[in-house]
């Protein structure tokens, strides 16, 4: 760990620098990588990683998409498509309170997984 806190203070704000730091080190490079990832990616953000890394990164898309998740904005559109079901008669009052109550929990368990506070029930 000390060397991923290391590599991620060093190297003149440059983040590939600091990252092929972490990785060619004698030690546990993927740990120490992995680290130095978070941490610089925490602190610098996502800008200051190289175009041409990302260019070449496996599902890109899906990470950004996931990255940029806002439970608020799924909610809303969700809550559109129930809404116009009920709109045009595919469903009535009762399957629309339904839907609305489970999409509220769903919501809810999302936002407790971003901040932290979601356990994961082991049956227990």
């Amino acid at each position: 760990m000390a060397i991923g806190i290391y590599c991620s203070s060093v190297a003149e704000d440059d983040f590939k620098k600091r990252v092929l730091l972490s990785v060619n080190h004698s030690g546990d490079s993927n740990s120490t990588e992995s680290i130095t990832g978070n941490l610089l990616g925490a602190v610098c953000g996502f800008d200051t990683i190289p175009e041409n890394w990302l260019s070449a990164l496996e599902l890109r898309g899906l990470i950004e998409e996931t990255a940029n998740f806002n439970p608020d904005n799924w909610y809303a559109d969700e809550w559109s498509f129930i809404h116009s079901k009920l709109k045009t008669g595919e469903i009535n009052q009762n399957e629309y309170d339904e839907a609305v109550e489970i999409l509220d929990k769903k919501v809810e368990e999302m936002w407790k997984r971003l901040d932290g506070t979601y356990q994961i029930n082991n049956g227990n």
